[in-house]
């Protein structure tokens, strides 16, 4: 099973009033001295965990978005493995969903309770296309995100090495919507805390079969694994190119089955590095 670790970047300064305001992928807004922490303490877990694992970090591929929030935990994790960070490969595919004009706007008064309810009525076409003045849909930051891991990340995972890719919290939870076909409503119901680890692996089709579908391929690369002791599972060759309302039926990957192996990890994070920050 090929593995990648889905990291959403430490504190940033726009993190501190985003339950007031909406975020979005701002280029200005770098980590506060937790946030650099929280990458540090998630680098020397990382570290630990290879080493108990007998990989060498030099062996995993590192990506982040192109937001100096994501460069900068990206290297500082980079940095606690010894790992040159001239080896980060940084992509805007990997951006935060794009709040277009409502960026650093109250959150209230974009997000009304009408809106929600109409979100809520319509989870196939409102909740999932609908986009803020100027700013992207969770549809499209599936798309990107999907083709960009699948395209560019996948060849360079490996079954014992994962690739690490710092990413963003709305950005993770579409990729994972895509994966596990769920509603779009489900990304406003997911946590991804800073610095937070969400793995997901993927099994290639073996040559004339049809997928493997029983999550197995290894354990994570500390060991740890969803609430419920078991992978979710979606296998993308038994399902048809599109399903029949125009939804991606596997994700933009066939041939093989994506696993969610947890999500939300922050065990790397001791008590007084947590925060309460969990909203885009």
């Amino acid at each position: 099973m090929l593995r990648i670790l889905l990291v959403r970047h430490g504190q940033c300064d726009m993190n501190l009033t985003v339950d007031q305001r909406i975020g979005g992928r701002t280029n200005h807004s770098p980590l506060t001295p937790l946030g650099e922490r929280q990458a540090q303490a998630l680098g020397a877990h990382l570290r630990a965990a290879l080493a108990h694992a007998g990989v060498q970090p030099q062996r995993c591929a590192f990506f982040s978005s192109t937001a100096v929030r994501a460069v900068d935990t990206a290297r500082l994790v980079m940095q606690a493995l010894d790992v040159p960070t001239d080896k980060l490969t940084s992509s805007e595919q990997l951006l935060e969903l794009d709040q277009g004009e409502w960026e650093g706007a109250v959150r209230r008064e974009c997000f009304t309770p009408e809106l929600t309810a109409a979100f809520a009525a319509d989870p196939w076409g409102l909740a999932w296309d609908f986009a803020p003045p100027g700013g992207e849909s969770q549809r499209q930051v599936e798309q990107r995100m999907t083709q960009y891991l699948v395209q560019h990340v996948l060849p360079h995972a490996r079954p014992d090495a994962p690739a690490i890719v710092v990413s963003h919290g709305m950005a993770i939870k579409c990729f994972l919507r895509g994966i596990l076909h769920s509603l779009p409503t489900m990304s406003r119901n997911i946590a991804l805390a800073n610095t937070s680890v969400t793995e997901v692996g993927f099994s290639p089709a073996k040559h004339g079969s049809s997928g493997d579908t029983t999550g197995g391929g290894g354990g994570s690369v500390d060991g740890n694994t969803n609430t419920s002791g078991q992978a979710a599972v979606v296998d993308s060759s038994r399902e048809p190119a599109a399903a029949a309302d125009g939804r991606p039926a596997n994700g933009g990957m066939a041939g093989g089955s994506w696993h969610v192996l947890r999500i939300n990890d922050q065990a790397h994070l001791p008590f007084d590095l947590e925060c309460a920050h969990l909203s885009v």
